[in-house]
């Protein structure tokens, strides 16, 4: 398909699952997991591959959840946003692996994004060695993020990881691999 919009209504609710070793899902451009509703996208054992992606993509009603694991495997060619105006969350589990260009995490206007990468093999791998921005420094109405690495989770940034005034990062049994740490204070 060329671009993928669930939950795009205000009040929708959307749920895909994508399963199976052999199974594709190919977008050309962007995918947007709650849009203005609500949505949930599954991939396990299975490969998602899009230019772009949001995760809670406009206002306070949007929220938008991806799961990975399993052997799953969500391949982004651009920028991933986790928390985009609403309300975004990530969750890599034991086998599963995300790889993007660029990424935020509550650092959109307004946002909330959450990262949880946990268990054996669970892998997000930011490729592009510009900074992983978790949070945002906006003195009002700025986004709040939040990554937890836990029990082998390991997130890899070719950058430096910016944690900006709400931004916070936790590891319990987790690695962060990054080149450079700053963070950024009102």
């Amino acid at each position: 398909s060329i671009a993928s919009v669930l939950g795009s209504e205000l009040g929708s609710n959307a749920t895909v699952t994508v399963s199976g070793i052999d199974t594709r899902w190919t977008m050309t451009q962007r995918l947007e997991v709650g849009n203005q509703g609500s949505a949930s996208l599954t991939i396990d054992s299975a490969t998602v591959r899009n230019t772009q992606a949001t995760l809670g993509m406009q206002g306070s009603m949007s929220y938008g959840e991806v799961f990975v694991s399993g052997g799953g495997l969500w391949q982004v060619d651009g920028t991933l946003t986790v928390g985009g105006e609403g309300t975004g969350k990530l969750q890599v589990g034991a086998g599963g692996t995300v790889t993007s260009f660029f990424a935020g995490v509550g650092s959109g206007s307004g946002s909330t994004g959450e990262v949880i990468v946990d268990g054996a093999g669970a892998t997000w791998t930011n490729l592009v060695a510009s900074d992983l921005i978790i949070g945002s420094s906006a003195a009002v109405n700025g986004g709040e993020g939040s990554v937890f690495l836990n029990n082998g989770g390991l997130l890899a940034t070719g950058g430096a990881v910016n944690i900006r005034n709400s931004g916070l990062v936790m590891l319990d049994g987790g690695t962060l691999q990054a080149n450079g740490l700053t963070t950024v204070r009102g």
